[in-house]
């Protein structure tokens, strides 16, 4: 393996990478994953475990902070890239993340993202 992150390239040395075996089987256990074929995660699931979480926090709108979370995470962004990206301070940010500002306060930019995120359930009983 070349390339990739430091600790990446460390881990490969250490395994001893030029094994061809080792290589081979790793080759064929990707072709075996999930996500080497069609697989797709469960994005419904996957909020409303994050709005439980949200829930349990104390959090007023946490089908927000989910979608929120969800879309951030999908970006890579950190909280910093994520509210520039956005067009919003940080603090508005973490106030979604956290279930803190209601559905209206979520970003047209946000909401312009479809197929990810179903706006209707975030919205749900806020209107």
């Amino acid at each position: 393996m070349s390339g990739g992150e430091p600790w990446q390239r460390q881990l490969t040395a250490q395994a001893g990478a030029g094994s061809r075996s080792r290589s081979r089987t790793r080759d064929e256990s990707k072709q075996r994953h999930p996500s080497a074929r069609a697989w797709r995660p469960d994005r419904r699931r996957l909020l409303e475990r994050l709005a439980q979480r949200a829930t349990l926090s104390g959090a007023r709108w946490p089908r927000v902070a989910a979608a929120v979370l969800l879309l951030r995470g999908i970006a890579g962004d950190d909280a910093t890239a994520f509210a520039d990206r956005l067009g919003i301070g940080v603090a508005a940010l973490e106030r979604l993340e956290g279930g803190l500002s209601p559905p209206d306060a979520i970003p047209l930019r946000l909401r312009a993202v479809t197929g990810l995120v179903d706006w209707a359930w975030v919205d749900h009983g806020f209107r």
